[in-house]
């Protein structure tokens, strides 16, 4: 695994991403538009949830504002001893640059509130798991600082969960 990046999306994200769109077909949640990440495993995540849940893939919106957090010179390095859910994570701050936790979470409120003004009623959001869990700080009105908690609850994979 290596820091950001715009990687495919892999056989068990496939897997993942179809089993959310039976799910939510299921449910019967269709949502009045999808805005996704630029990156292409949003891209392919959309996509094959689109499919299970009978959305047209041509009404798929590319957000740009859905991207994930910015690795600046580590992008495609290895994780190493600093990756998710270690005890060195908060590390990745230091370095001049990445992009904040500070910054992120300014970041997923300002998309917050841009996409508070759109006319839609349900909006389904893939995107990425630094930034959905700072959207989600945003939304619960925790602080960045709440993503040095290892206890912090991550956003699982190809989860289709109400955040508002």
């Amino acid at each position: 695994m290596t820091w950001g990046g715009d990687t495919p999306l892999t056989t068990l994200g496939i897997d993942q991403a179809i089993a959310a769109g039976i799910k939510a077909a299921a449910k019967q949640f269709m949502p009045d538009i999808i805005l996704v990440s630029p990156l292409q495993r949003a891209q392919k995540t959309a996509q094959l949830v689109a499919e299970g849940i009978g959305y047209p893939p041509d009404k798929i919106v590319t957000d740009a504002g859905l991207h994930e957090r910015d690795m600046g010179k580590v992008t495609g390095t290895p994780f190493g001893d600093s990756g998710p859910g270690s005890s060195n994570y908060h590390l990745m701050d230091d370095i001049d640059t990445v992009e904040s936790y500070a910054d992120l979470q300014v970041r997923a409120k300002a998309y917050y509130e841009e996409i508070n003004k759109r006319p839609e009623d349900t909006i389904l959001l893939v995107g990425h798991a630094a930034f959905g869990r700072a959207l989600k700080r945003v939304l619960t009105n925790r602080p960045y600082t709440d993503e040095y908690e290892l206890e912090y609850a991550p956003i699982p994979n190809a989860e289709i969960f109400k955040l508002i």
